[in-house]
């Protein structure tokens, strides 16, 4: 169901509603559908008209869209789900990969399901393309092409039936209930309508590219090398045949976070605390000695840090002659926060501090990047200043995603193995169960029956997508396809891995608009994706090994590097 997911400038929907097909006296309801109704048809619970979800530039969120059917007696889970709540109200619009359900009392027809539901944006246009299923008590829509952030859109049903052919009927004086902007496109065929906002996202990726730029200014990037190692011994590089050396040093880059990992705004907007964080850069063995060596950085996976990731990637690159540098991300390496990375970023009680620790490490990178591209020289050896790559799989891989986004001096990036949004990854993935386990001990709902704990589960990934959306590849979508220039890039994944969900890959895929499996040469640049059918290439794809594809699949690894050698001129066939 939801592999049928994908984004078009960087948003996909969300919001919840519920509204009558029949008056809100059951005696006197005519004969038809019905959509519940809050008894009190003026009530905050109730989706007309949208300013009711919106205080300000704050979004309210109803009090029963953040209860998945909770008993009563349990306190913490509500309470959960109330904190969940106050942290989306900091929102200026519902999430853009969260899901819309029309909540749905009696049986549906199921045929009449189709065509029965639209979405058009309230400013005009065709209507959006989108799925929706029946599930349970309601009808889940999602789109196929992500919805424009900072845009209104409308709901409208119509035509829905019983299995008897009863049609579902609009409510008493629905229409006097509706936003102005609705009132034009209901008529008597439309049985519900409702309007919701998605947040914009852009505001706040200019912001932080603003801010970058003000502390460049005052605190010009470099990196200052302390140590140079022989390739041969570093750990990971004891048999080297391409790296000659390794250098480790640090940088500074701006801490925009707070003791609590969240976001400062004054921050962004005067004075951060500038922050030494460490880097390893290596020195292809074999290069042009007259030239400067061209640079490929990257990031290591979720759980991993420099030390186990360099010498790969530094090995691999520098047969080409490349050199190779990376950072660690926030709470990992040596910023590890002391537990396991999964665990210390996705922090249950303020999903927020997922958010902006990607913000952050994303902030890093970039200043990362302006650092090693200010005139970095090892053992008199110059790394070159333009032409810079990138490659990464997985976590990597996202902020690959993500610096190709937010970082126009990136020549072309290479990612694997990755996908979004985060509540897809960690949802369809074969980390959910660990997912369910730790949220049940949280919630403290390890005696309630497993459906329960699995509906609380899944709303609390769905809601909180709406705070990642800020730190999400997705959520930056838009950056790369409203470029005048579309930026180079090669994704590849994985059919049949479980560590990272084809649905995530496919999302975050067609969010980006990347054509697929498509051989390419273009002197301006090319982009596109490749999904490696594990078992065609020899690899058993149900283990969590598969998700290291990347390393079993020599000609994988060839089309990565023809990519990255060309510039990102060129994508080739597997083989070819």
């Amino acid at each position: 169901m939801i592999d049928n997911f994908s984004g078009r400038a960087l948003a996909v929907l969300a919001f919840l509603s519920l509204v009558a097909c029949g008056s809100d006296d059951p005696a006197s309801a005519p004969a038809g559908l019905e959509l519940p109704l809050a008894a009190d048809p003026m009530s905050t619970d109730h989706p007309f008209p949208t300013s009711r979800h919106l205080e300000g530039n704050h979004l309210r969120v109803p009090s029963w869209v953040l209860d998945p059917g909770l008993p009563a007696e349990a306190a913490k889970a509500h309470a959960v789900f109330s904190a969940l709540g106050e942290q989306l109200g900091e929102l200026s619009g519902v999430g853009i990969t969260a899901p819309l359900f029309i909540p749905v009392r009696g049986e549906i027809d199921l045929t009449s399901l189709d065509g029965a539901v639209a979405v058009v944006d309230v400013a005009g246009g065709d209507p959006e393309e989108i799925d929706v299923t029946l599930v349970d008590d309601r009808i889940e829509v999602r789109p196929v092409v992500a919805w424009q952030q900072g845009h209104r859109y409308a709901v409208l049903v119509s035509g829905l039936r019983t299995p008897t052919g009863e049609p579902c009927r609009q409510s008493e004086g629905m229409r006097d209930r509706l936003d102005a902007e609705l009132v034009p496109l209901v008529d008597d065929s439309v049985c519900v309508a409702f309007t919701f906002p998605v947040q914009a996202l852009a505001p706040q990726v200019d912001a932080l590219r603003a801010a970058l730029a003000n502390h460049a200014a005052a605190y010009p990037p470099q990196v200052t090398i302390e140590t140079v190692r022989d390739a041969l011994e570093v750990e990971g590089l004891e048999e080297s045949q391409f790296v000659e050396k390794v250098a480790y040093g640090t940088f500074l880059a701006p801490e925009w976070r707070d003791e609590n990992g969240l976001f400062v705004p004054e921050r962004l907007e005067g004075e951060a605390p500038m922050v030494p964080l460490r880097v390893a850069v290596s020195l292809p063995r074999f290069r042009n000695k007259k030239e400067p060596v061209p640079l490929v950085i990257g990031l290591h996976g979720m759980g991993g840090e420099i030390d186990n990731t360099l010498p790969i990637y530094a090995e691999l690159l520098g047969e080409y002659g490349f050199a190779y540098a990376t950072i660690d991300g926030v709470a990992h390496g040596s910023r590890s926060l002391g537990g396991q990375p999964q665990l210390e970023i996705f922090k249950l009680s303020d999903l927020r501090f997922a958010r902006d620790a990607f913000r952050q490490t994303l902030s890093d990178l970039y200043r990362f990047r302006q650092s090693m591209t200010a005139g970095v020289v090892i053992d008199r050896v110059p790394i070159a200043q333009t032409g810079i790559r990138w490659t990464g799989g997985s976590y990597g891989g996202i902020f690959g995603v993500m610096m190709s986004a937010f970082d126009e001096e990136l020549e072309a990036a290479h990612v694997e193995g990755c996908g979004g949004p985060w509540s897809t990854i960690l949802a369809d993935s074969n980390m959910y169960e660990v997912v369910k386990l730790v949220f049940a001990g949280h919630a403290e709902l390890g005696k309630a029956d497993h459906a329960l704990v699995d509906r609380a589960a899944h709303r609390f990934l769905e809601l909180g997508q709406w705070l990642f959306d800020a730190g999400d590849p997705v959520g930056l979508a838009h950056q790369l396809t409203s470029r005048a220039q579309r930026p180079r890039m090669l994704m590849q994944y994985w059919v049949g891995e479980p560590v990272m969900p084809n649905s995530a890959s496919v999302r975050l895929e067609r969010a980006i608009g990347l054509p697929q499996n498509q051989a390419a040469h273009d002197s301006a640049g090319v982009w596109g994706v490749w999904g490696y059918d594990l078992e065609a290439w020899g690899v058993k794809p149900g283990n969590d090994d598969a998700h290291q594809s990347y390393w079993k699949i020599p000609e994988a690894r060839a089309q990565a590097i023809q990519f990255l050698v060309s510039h990102g001129t060129e994508i080739h066939e597997p083989g070819g």
